[in-house]
């Protein structure tokens, strides 16, 4: 049986060519390993493709995990059926997409990668085998940049690598739905998109706060609960993100000025362009977001309205990421699409078109 794990609109990204790549191994059901820096959603990649999914992490990894519990029956010794082996057999066994996953791979050391080789030499677990459709990945930062513990060659040579690099405009697309504080920043990283994963060079740098999308996302859910105090948001980002990071944004945050997207919601007309892209993303961004909180089919259409007036001012290009969210099936229902926004966006549609 022939499954689909990753969406068309990932897999066709040949700017970011390790979707396709892991969806190629998946289909060939051969083990496969996601190698790249902390925080570029490898994990958030994995889980939402299958039905039920086991983790394993691999600094915590020890032989009873793979092995099971030995257990003495009478004169004979075996071993403990393992719960999760028998959820994840089930469901491959109804058809539904089920998955071994091994996280933080780079911290197993050499007890841990032993008892991985029964996985995936033999995909065994116990002395239970894994039914033939339970795929087997693993994820992984490179020991040159996270520390840890380099793979045996024998381990090495049983799955794919796949290197994997952030995806900022994915990221941007998914933080735009997670709240106001959220959506307002999705401005600022969509005009300066090496600012959301900033890898330290050194150990000694890594040893300290530094900003990766990870890190982003856990700051400004904190944020979104503080006061509009510059020090003290400072000092919370800085807890995250570091304190260089933290100012810069707090400055650019302070500076924007945004109108209250209600407002261009009653009367679209008010979006005016600015010269700022930042400025620009950040009130597209908040109007995406009042609609999430609050969607109905006349709000949709004037926030589109919204969206339209900004390509007719020459925005088309910074109101795409705006546009493509909208036009999402659960955005958009049965609301009416405003005059004149095909032709604003008739480029844009193209491009949103020829990537699906």
């Amino acid at each position: 049986m022939s499954l689909t794990f990753l969406p068309a609109e990932l897999t066709n990204k040949t700017e970011f060519p390790q979707y396709a790549l892991l969806e190629s191994a998946l289909k060939a059901n051969n083990a496969v390993v996601l190698s790249g820096e902390p925080g570029t959603a490898k994990t958030a990649t994995i889980k939402p493709a299958f039905d039920e999914l086991y983790v394993i992490y691999g600094d915590a990894m020890n032989p009873e995990d793979v092995h099971g519990v030995v257990v003495q029956n009478g004169d004979t010794m075996s071993r403990m059926p393992m719960s999760f082996v028998q959820r994840l057999n089930s469901a491959a066994s109804a058809g539904k997409k089920a998955a071994i996953f091994i996280d933080e791979m780079n911290n197993m050391d050499e007890v841990g990668q032993r008892a991985c080789m029964r996985i995936f030499n033999e995909r065994i677990v116990g002395d239970t085998r894994l039914h033939p459709d339970v795929r087997i990945i693993g994820a992984m930062n490179p020991p040159d940049q996270a520390g840890g513990f380099d793979f045996n060659s024998a381990l090495t040579n049983r799955f794919k690598v796949v290197h994997w690099k952030a995806d900022v405009n994915r990221w941007i697309d998914y933080i735009i739905g997670l709240s106001n504080t959220h959506a307002k920043a999705a401005g600022y990283f969509a005009s300066a998109k090496h600012k959301a994963q900033q890898f330290p060079a050194t150990e000694a740098a890594r040893q300290k706060k530094w900003a990766s999308m990870r890190s982003w996302t856990m700051a400004l859910a904190d944020l979104h609960y503080l006061p509009q105090d510059k020090g003290l948001r400072i000092e919370s980002l800085a807890g995250y993100v570091g304190e260089g990071a933290a100012i810069e944004y707090c400055q650019w945050e302070e500076k924007l000025d945004l109108i209250d997207p209600e407002i261009l919601l009653k009367d679209p007309s008010k979006f005016k362009l600015e010269k700022r892209s930042d400025k620009n993303y950040a009130q597209l961004f908040a109007v995406v977001a009042a609609i999430q909180h609050n969607n109905t089919p006349d709000r949709w259409t004037n926030a589109v309205s919204v969206m339209t007036n900004a390509a007719n001012q020459g925005g088309a290009d910074v109101a795409v990421i705006a546009v493509n969210k909208l036009l999402q099936p659960d955005m958009r229902g049965k609301a009416a699409i405003p005059a004149g926004f095909t032709d604003a966006f008739n480029e844009v549609l193209k491009i949103i078109k020829s990537s699906k």
